[in-house]
């Protein structure tokens, strides 16, 4: 209740001495500042709030008409008018822009003026000139040009400043600024005051635009806060000496009313041109301040994360490397920067290590994450993951890209180790059942496509189970293991020879005709049935093995090819063992 008890002797005061001083012609005041503290008051409280204000600045404003304007009768209409040019651009400024009492941005500043300046008094000046024009017997237009000039230069050129005051902008700046800070506020409020004072106390010269560079000096220094110290100084002393006739606007032709509605149209100017330069101030203070702190986490995660950080150009040179990379590379991150990426990836590893950067720059909302290649220092070659992110400037281009740079030549090794574990036999060190269909998919898809040729076969060693039972399983492990080695000595560069199970193995031969096949077939048949294996001293086991094979046929599948190397297979135990059966 005591801000609205404030808000509502303001208000009288404003009011009355608007009506008092500035009446010149009998009709609507030349200078109307009243409206801003309600308005302001306003903007920065819930319309639930509002009854209280509205109530005790429509009194306020009846009372002022009464005792000083057009009396008791007439005050009515001008009291409704008047708040009604507060309350409603008000209330529609809270919905149309919610942040509207901050002015932190151009848009919000139209807004205000647009609403505020120019909508509101407009409206209110409809009431406010016919209310005058049937009291004192003036015409409507003029009435309603001298109150919309008046209501809208004065809320456009107090509000703005009155909502800095009323969020404790001042107070706040006044706890958290140094003694320094203190001296040279004052400092720069005596310049604007020694200049305004210059140019409104002569009237020789048109020197209106001087106190503009104190003005926006002192926005530069102190901000927002300055901004409306400078303003409020520059009112004061520019409005007093203008009212006594002095300064260059008294050089103007015309009323003193109208040369007063001219100062307060340049100093609606003033406020105009400092509040959008603090603003820009304000934000990029808060975005060097983002920057900063920024930079400060960039650096302390760069020199404590186990990985490298690497920040590049776009087209790839190195600008920043964390610490990190001297263990990545063995280089310092000082050897590194300036030179290109390109320096670094294997050239293999070229064309997908460049794919990626040119999608991280096309794509800078999303990560890109690869594995290449990368040689270091003594030529030792690394494999690295690379997760890679462009960023932008304020337009959105792509102006550099961040690399955070693992060493996962390890878990590459241990990869390759279970791959081939995966395709390998344990016992006999051969390629096992699934690497022999992998390879037989990969031929077969070559001979539908009509680029290649070949067959496969498959052999079983004859009688294994006598081997095992009696020689034991330890021998007939050998047994296995001997009929590997002889194959693969056997066969021809290229060709493959895997375990597929238990005591049988396949051939994937790579280009092979069909007479080509049974000559490697015959050869590795009679490798094996020369091998000899030791079961003990003096004692040897001998082994022979029994062969089908068949032609890679276009438009068979992998069972179907294998099927038929298998009945071939069949055919030779049948017809005697130690021997070789062709599919038809």
């Amino acid at each position: 209740m005591a801000s609205t008890a404030i808000l509502a002797i303001s208000y009288f005061l404003l009011a009355s001495a608007s009506i008092l001083l500035t009446r010149f012609e009998g009709g609507a005041a030349f200078l109307w500042p009243a409206t801003a503290p309600l308005f302001a008051f306003l903007v920065i409280r819930h319309p639930q709030e509002w009854f209280y204000p509205i109530a005790a600045s429509g009194a306020a404003s009846f009372a002022a008409s009464s005792l000083f304007g057009l009396g008791p009768i007439f005050a009515v209409p001008l009291a409704i008018a008047i708040v009604a040019e507060a309350a409603l651009p008000a209330l529609l400024l809270r919905k149309i822009d919610a942040d509207l009492s901050s002015f932190d941005n151009i848009p919000s500043l139209v807004k205000f003026i647009l609403v505020a300046g120019i909508i509101g008094p407009a409206a209110s000046g409809i009431v406010g000139a016919e209310t005058i024009a049937l009291r004192v017997g003036h015409d409507f237009w003029p009435n309603w040009r001298a109150w919309f000039a008046a209501h809208s230069l004065g809320t456009i050129s107090i509000a703005p400043l009155l909502l800095l005051v009323m969020q404790g902008d001042g107070l706040a700046w006044l706890r958290a600024s140094s003694v320094r800070n203190k001296i040279e506020a004052i400092a720069l409020l005596l310049l604007v005051a020694a200049t305004s004072f210059g140019v409104f106390e002569q009237r020789e010269y048109p020197l209106l635009f001087l106190p503009m560079l104190p003005l926006i000096m002192t926005t530069f220094r102190l901000g927002r806060v300055g901004a409306a110290g400078a303003v409020v100084v520059l009112a004061t002393i520019g409005g007093g000496l203008t009212l006594l006739g002095h300064g260059p606007i008294s050089l103007m032709h015309g009323s003193i009313g109208a040369r007063a509605q001219f100062f307060q149209f340049y100093l609606a100017i003033a406020v105009l041109m400092v509040l959008p330069v603090a603003a820009e101030l304000r934000r990029r203070e808060a975005l060097v301040l983002t920057v900063r702190q920024t930079g400060a986490a960039y650096r302390l995660l760069a020199e404590n994360l186990g990985d490298t950080l690497i920040h590049t150009s776009l087209d790839g040179d190195v600008r920043f490397a964390s610490p990190a990379i001297l263990e990545l590379t063995g280089y310092k991150a000082a050897d590194v920067v300036g030179r290109n990426s390109r320096n670094f990836v294997l050239a293999e590893d070229f064309a997908v290590f460049f794919a990626a950067r040119e999608k991280a720059i096309a794509e800078p909302d999303r990560t890109t994450t690869i594995e290449y290649r990368a040689k270091v220092r003594d030529d030792v070659v690394i494999w690295c993951e690379t997760r890679m992110r462009s960023y932008t400037n304020e337009k959105g281009t792509p102006i550099g890209v961040i690399l955070v740079v693992r060493d996962v030549t390890a878990r590459k090794a241990a990869e390759a180790e279970l791959a081939l574990e995966a395709t390998t036999d344990a016992l006999t060190g051969l390629p096992n059942r699934r690497a022999f269909f992998s390879r037989l998919r990969y031929l077969r898809q070559e001979v539908a496509s009509g680029q290649g040729a070949g067959c496969i076969a498959i052999f079983d060693i004859d009688h294994f189970k006598t081997v095992n039972d009696t020689h034991g399983h330890a021998s007939g492990d050998r047994v296995l293991a001997t009929v590997a080695h002889v194959a693969q000595a056997a066969i021809r560069s290229g060709d493959m020879v895997a375990r597929i199970g238990g005591e049988e193995f396949g051939m994937v031969l790579w280009g092979a005709s069909i007479e080509a096949a049974m000559q490697t077939c015959e050869r590795v048949r009679a490798a094996i049935a020369h091998a000899a294996v030791s079961s003990g001293p003096g004692a040897n086991i001998r082994v022979t093995a029994s062969f089908g094979a068949a032609a890679i046929r276009s438009g068979a599948d992998d069972d179907a090819i294998y099927d038929a190397a298998d009945q071939a297979l069949y055919a030779a135990k049948a017809s005697g063992r130690n021997r070789l059966r062709v599919a038809n």
